[in-house]
């Protein structure tokens, strides 16, 4: 009840489309790659991290242990994959690692719209599922300054909690790292615009 209005007619308009809800609890190495070339087409656009080695790996390692979950939204015939939600989770909890839009939907009037419709009823698809596996918290993520995201983060209702993460460097060691760290993220960052 707390989803907003909007939302939820685009969730009923969804309904009436047959997307195909797609779910991989164990996605396969292809699987993996598929997704990188579209969410990586997805961060050009939106000139954002790209998906490499580093995190392919990490998604694989969480898959080997169960704690991985890919979810997307499909036309009839499966050919064509609207947007993409990745989630971490532990059973109690799931958190949005990776979201992406199919980029170049966003360039037709007409199904610009669908896309905004297929996002909003992934999420909702989402939702329910993870109610009936026993999660209780569902994290979309992190709530930015940009009113667009946070508009459609909080429309799904729920409640906004502060949560920290990173590092903090206790040895000199420790610091030297995240200096390196941090210099080497930059750069990969201006490599990849």
């Amino acid at each position: 009840m707390e989803i907003e209005k909007e939302n939820r007619r685009q969730i009923r308009k969804a309904e009436k489309q047959q997307m195909q809800y797609i779910v991989l609890e164990n996605p396969t190495a292809s699987e993996l790659k598929k997704f990188q070339r579209f969410y990586n087409r997805h961060a050009k656009l939106k000139n954002t991290y790209r998906c490499g080695f580093y995190h392919i790996e990490t998604m694989k390692k969480l898959a080997e242990k169960g704690h991985l979950v890919f979810t997307y939204m499909a036309d009839q015939s499966c050919k064509m994959i609207y947007c993409y939600r990745v989630y971490v989770t532990d059973g109690e909890m799931a958190m949005t690692l990776y979201s992406a839009s199919n980029t170049f939907l966003k360039t037709l009037p007409k199904t610009k719209r669908q896309l905004s419709e297929a996002n909003r009823f992934l999420i909702w698809k989402n939702m329910i599922r993870f109610k009936m596996k026993g999660v209780k918290v569902l994290d979309m993520g992190g709530l930015t300054d940009e009113p667009s995201i946070r508009k459609f983060k909080t429309g799904f209702g729920g409640v906004a909690v502060t949560v920290y993460s990173g590092y903090t460097a206790n040895t000199i060691i420790g610091k030297l790292t995240l200096i390196l760290r941090n210099q080497l993220l930059g750069k990969s960052r201006r490599r990849n615009e």
